[in-house]
């Protein structure tokens, strides 16, 4: 057993391929790096853990850079990531040496390629087509699932980019994503053996349990913000759910929050008002927030993973967009700027000092 505690070869990444796509459905990627991170440092406990926090770091940095974009502001940029880089369930994600943190990374980079690309106020260039495919082909390389984030992100910065009638972002846009595809099939040749596999692990669609998953998926998403009361470190592989009755109210407050939100004509104005502020930009986050949700939540409501997979790292791509959002609907509260500072002190200063 000790020989497998040190890698049989510099030019193993064929064989690591072939491998993965025989008796996994994972792509090569991350892998490809791990084995180029312990052939050179050496297999250890940590080995895995500082890989992801280098990717984690990574992520951090083109997460800062897009809320800065967006956001127009150093100080909430920074609010951003460090609401995402302190929460329970991203600093789990690196705890395992699994791509979960690679596909964070190409995940932001990819919305931050994007965003730059759709933004009128700088002309587009062919560095941006070469940076899009270069995303493209990572996301896709560090797990399957970025098929559909892609796809849907790739889509919705083309609608923007032909309502704004301008053919040489289009292009840029179509070169891009076609050679990042390109790219991930070259590098990846025996890919559909792996979706056949993905499809083996779907399961039957009956309500009961979809209510469960409900509830997993609702504990899940509030224990991103909530650090007191975190669960057990194998939550990660295990799902820590609520039971199906509670599940159900809380998706019915939920909705009546919103139809009360609606019938307050206040609310429906300012509504309006921001939906008429949007920018193309916005409109282009908004898209990629809900792809980074479609690929993650989606599938595991419609049984399409395994019921475990709504532990903290499955959830990955998904952490960086919630951040985001999250200081987003902040900047649309009155007394924004008292309940950030608020927010910073629940949410930011107080995870770091129990982490």
């Amino acid at each position: 057993w000790k020989s497998y505690l040190h890698p049989a070869g510099f030019w193993g990444f064929t064989r690591i391929r072939v491998g993965l796509n025989s008796t996994d459905n994972r792509p090569p990627l991350y892998f490809w790096l791990l084995h180029l991170w312990v052939w050179v440092f050496g297999v250890h406990l940590w080995s895995g853990p500082l890989l992801n926090t280098l990717l984690a770091l990574g992520t951090g940095l083109a997460l800062f850079l897009l809320a800065r974009r967006v956001l127009r502001s150093e100080l909430q940029a920074s609010l951003v990531t460090a609401l995402w880089i302190v929460s329970h369930q991203v600093v789990t994600v690196s705890m395992w040496a699994r791509d979960y943190e690679l596909l964070a990374l190409f995940g932001v980079l990819l919305a931050l390629v994007l965003h730059r690309l759709v933004d009128t106020s700088r002309e587009s260039k062919w560095p941006d087509a070469g940076c899009l495919a270069f995303a493209v082909a990572g996301a896709l390389l560090s797990h399957y699932e970025a098929a559909l984030f892609v796809l849907v992100a790739i889509v919705a910065a083309g609608l923007i980019v032909v309502w704004q009638h301008c053919a040489r972002r289009l292009w840029h846009l179509l070169v891009g994503g076609a050679l990042g595809l390109a790219a991930f099939v070259v590098l990846d040749p025996g890919f559909l053996a792996s979706f056949e596999r993905q499809r083996g692990q779907t399961s039957a669609l009956h309500v009961p349990a979809i209510l469960a998953r409900l509830g997993n998926t609702i504990s899940s998403l509030e224990s991103f913000y909530w650090w007191i009361n975190q669960p057990p470190l194998e939550a990660t592989t295990r799902a820590y759910g609520r039971g199906r009755p509670e599940a159900l109210a809380i998706l019915a407050l939920l909705v009546a929050a919103l139809l009360v939100l609606a019938a307050v004509p206040n609310a429906r104005h300012r509504l309006a008002r921001w939906v008429r502020r949007r920018t193309a930009c916005d409109w282009l986050l908004v898209a990629v927030g809900l792809a980074a949700a479609a690929t993650t939540l989606g599938g595991y409501l419609l049984m399409q993973v395994p019921v475990y997979a709504m532990g903290t790292r499955y959830l990955a791509l998904l952490w960086p967009f919630l951040a985001l959002g999250t200081v987003c609907v902040l900047r649309l509260l009155p007394r924004s700027s008292l309940l950030m500072a608020v927010f910073i002190v629940l949410f930011v200063v107080a995870p770091m000092t129990i982490h």
